[in-house]
């Protein structure tokens, strides 16, 4: 007996006793674990599937696609934000290279100085110079490419690529910095644009939404509000036309000044035609005097008609270029004829004043339209207003319109009649 019982007691050391509702009272309340723990439908003994995506795989791929993503933002910072320090100290790995070209540059400098001195001081033959000038293109062979300029502005010491690099390098800042500036000035400019709008917006709002005392809107208040409204717009409308107006103007003129170029017709010729011209006055002036000369001699001696031969002759030979012009009387002859030059000149005055009176018979019309325009306007705007008349409980008043139509049937019955 006792040996079964040590065997029960072994038994209940090893397995101990599981919680349920009967020994509840039984185990101490810090002895039960209170954990919180997803909820798991009955047919599932895991958490999660393949099927809906969320197995154990599929977690743990997630987890390491998480972390690789993380380092490559870590990389992409530190590529993209380079610490450039533009100093007079050199990297050590090019140091030597930037000191052996600056010291190359002084050197091509001292050696320039002293030519230049020695060529002052003492100029040589052509003959002599030759040595001096084979040693300058051997001690000059970098500075062959540059562009040659004269030597009092010649610069002192050349500039490194390492200084030329920092030089491009502010310049690149600067011009960013400028760009910011633009960019956050007009941020400003549309944040202040947004606030006006949204100002306006609500005080449009708080007026249109006011009731009357019984909570129904206030019409009377609406009305005055698209009234005012019309009021400004037309206000508005007016300015707008005549900013277009006056920029339409300004292109008319422009199109007239490329369209018309400036025709100076003055007594100086132009310089390719002067030859021309001159020829022809001088030949209408030839011609003139031989027929004065000729009208004086008949008037003095007037000869027979056999002896008028010779002379009938030589003048036929003279007025070749009057011929195809009608003939008129000696006594109301012009004394000179006009050239080519003076007809051309005449032909652009006429057609300028011509333009002139359409010009002027335009503007008029344009006037006459506008001021019908505006009559057309004004008679509607006084309709509207008698149209747009109120009781005093704010609803259309009828009586008003029956009146207006009656007047407006009356005089279209007066104006038929007439």
């Amino acid at each position: 007996m006792a040996s079964a019982d040590k065997l029960e007691n072994t038994k209940k050391a090893a397995f101990p006793v599981h919680h349920t509702y009967k020994n509840k009272g039984q185990i101490p309340s810090s002895a039960i674990m209170k954990t919180k723990r997803k909820w798991i439908p009955p047919d599932k003994t895991f958490a999660g599937s393949v099927k809906e995506g969320q197995g154990f795989a599929f977690h743990r791929k997630q987890k390491v696609q998480y972390e690789y993503k993380k380092l490559l933002r870590k990389e992409r910072r530190a590529k993209s934000q380079p610490v450039v320090q533009y100093t007079d100290s050199y990297p050590e790995h090019l140091k030597h290279l930037y000191l052996a070209e600056e010291e190359m540059i002084k050197n091509e400098e001292q050696q320039k100085k002293k030519e230049r001195r020695a060529r002052d001081v003492n100029p040589l033959p052509e003959e002599a110079a030759t040595p001096a000038s084979t040693t300058t293109a051997a001690t000059s062979t970098t500075s062959d490419t540059e562009p040659k300029r004269p030597d009092k502005k010649e610069q002192k010491f050349k500039k490194t690529s390492y200084q030329k690099t920092k030089e491009e390098y502010e310049r690149i800042q600067t011009k960013r910095a400028q760009k910011r500036r633009e960019a956050e000035k007009n941020k400003q400019q549309r944040q202040e644009a947004l606030r006006i709008y949204k100002q306006k917006k609500m005080e449009t709002y708080q007026i249109l939404s006011r009731k009357t005392k019984k909570g129904q809107p206030n019409l009377n208040v609406q009305m005055e509000y698209l009234l005012q409204k019309i009021q400004d717009n037309q206000s508005k409308g007016s300015k707008k036309q005549k900013v277009q107006y006056e920029y339409k103007k300004l292109l008319r003129k422009e199109r007239r000044a490329k369209s018309q170029p400036v025709v100076q017709y003055t007594d100086s010729y132009p310089e390719h035609l002067k030859h021309l011209y001159l020829a022809e006055e001088e030949m209408i002036k030839n011609e003139e005097q031989q027929k004065k000369k000729e009208r004086r001699a008949r008037d003095v001696n007037p000869l027979p008609e056999e002896a008028a031969t010779p002379a009938s002759t030589t003048t036929a030979a003279t007025s070749t270029t009057s011929d195809t012009e009608p003939k008129r009387p000696d006594k109301k002859e012009q004394k000179f004829k006009k050239t080519s030059y003076q007809k051309t000149k005449e032909e652009y005055e006429r057609i300028q004043t011509k333009r002139a009176q359409k010009r002027r018979e335009a503007e008029k019309n344009k006037q006459q339209r506008q001021e019908a325009l505006r009559i057309y306007k004004q008679k509607k705007m006084e309709t509207y207003q008698i149209l747009s008349r109120k009781t005093k409980k704010g609803q259309p008043n009828l009586n008003v319109q029956m009146e207006y139509l009656l007047q407006k049937i009356q005089d279209n019955q007066s104006k038929g009649s007439k």
